[in-house]
């Protein structure tokens, strides 16, 4: 990937460690700048912009259905994985492929899934735990679909831990 566009106006908190690539000194910074800081140190040649909350208007406005191939998202409220996935449909050859983790499973699907958190209006860290396992699952998964170029099914692959132990992986239709 040459170029990255990062949009996340949440702030990185100490939660967010166990599974970001983060020192404690990003403590309060904004995650996508948190994290262009340490993708630009690990690569210096790609080209990473950091912007805050997504909206269809910033895309358009810095012109990213002329330069983006893959739409991944992550966030926390369905409200949102939809209005991301409709300027992906909107837009020619932007594949879209959505990555999630609640407490011990990660999912990856190539349409918005349907689930809500417990708290829409109030996303985040408080009120849907989150594992470091199911994120690695789920981003590997969903880096795997990149970096091959395969569209992620429109079922949903979920991924996790039994309660008796053991992975758990399935397709949900």
């Amino acid at each position: 990937m040459d170029n990255l566009w990062l949009f996340d106006s949440d702030t990185v908190s100490e939660h967010n460690l166990n599974r970001l690539p983060l020192s404690t000194g990003m403590v309060g910074r904004q995650k996508s700048v948190a994290l262009a800081r340490t993708i630009c140190e690990l690569r210096p040649t790609c080209g990473v912009t950091a912007l805050g909350n997504w909206s269809a208007s910033t895309a358009d406005s810095y012109a990213l259905h002329n330069s983006v191939d893959w739409i991944a998202v992550g966030t926390d409220t369905w409200r949102s994985r939809r209005e991301v996935y409709a300027w992906a449909a909107s837009v020619d050859g932007v594949r879209y492929v959505e990555l999630a983790a609640e407490g011990e499973y990660g999912s990856v699907t190539g349409v918005p899934a349907d689930f809500v958190t417990p708290d829409e209006a109030n996303p985040g860290y408080a009120s849907v735990p989150v594992h470091v396992g199911p994120c690695v699952l789920a981003a590997s998964v969903a880096a795997y679909h990149i970096l091959h170029d395969h569209p992620a099914p429109d079922a949903v692959i979920r991924m996790g831990w039994k309660r008796e132990g053991g992975l758990d992986a399935r397709i949900l239709a």
